[in-house]
């Protein structure tokens, strides 16, 4: 009898490494799926191209990219074709400043970064000294050419005048154009018709 729970528990041993692995396994699985998740649609880019006046890319330009409301900057060179991409940054009012040697360097303030689209901010040189500079203007543009992801940024005012019907601020994905309400009739939140309150 002794031989007999001996082996049993020495069989329930040999199984506990086999379950814990697999436990393990997908705990890793739902964990790395997780950070896909929260990763998704909370910062913009700014991207674009850096060419001379002849139309030649302009290759190993510093360019640096500054949130006017915090101060923090990102510094980065282009690549052989005179392009640059500079991620993850925060919603906000950003300056694009450019340097490259035997060419005036260039400032672009006003460029908008909204979550999940990217700003395109070129630039042309020309030639000159380093000391001379050249101050740019942004305008946001309308169609965004570079993703085809759909997103808006409703502002604040916008919030606020906008009527919510018991409040659900879902209903205001059905501002953005291309959005399809989802759900069953009326309750386009949920198929009991609850919604946040």
């Amino acid at each position: 009898m002794d031989f007999r729970i001996l082996s049993r528990s020495r069989a329930t041993i040999k199984r506990w490494p086999r379950h814990f692995t697999s436990a393990s396994l997908i705990l890793v699985c739902l964990l790395s799926l997780a950070s896909l998740a929260l990763g998704q649609g909370v910062s913009g880019r700014v991207l674009g191209t850096v060419v001379d006046k002849s139309g030649a890319a302009v290759p190993n330009a510093e360019i640096t990219v500054t949130n006017q409301d915090t101060g923090i900057a990102t510094k980065m060179r282009t690549n052989s074709a005179g392009e640059y991409r500079v991620d993850n940054l925060p919603p906000g009012n950003y300056s694009v400043a450019l340097e490259a040697q035997g060419f005036r360097s260039i400032l672009s303030k006003g460029n908008i970064v909204s979550v999940d689209n990217a700003t395109e901010v070129n630039m042309t040189l020309e030639v000159g000294s380093a000391s001379e500079s050249v101050t740019v203007s942004a305008a946001a543009p309308l169609v965004d050419t570079t993703s085809s992801s759909l997103g808006e940024v409703l502002g604040e005012q916008q919030v606020n005048s906008l009527p919510l019907n018991g409040r659900v601020f879902s209903q205001l994905v059905q501002t953005v154009p291309g959005s399809v309400a989802s759900g069953f009739g009326s309750a386009a939140e949920a198929a009991a018709g609850a919604g946040s309150s």
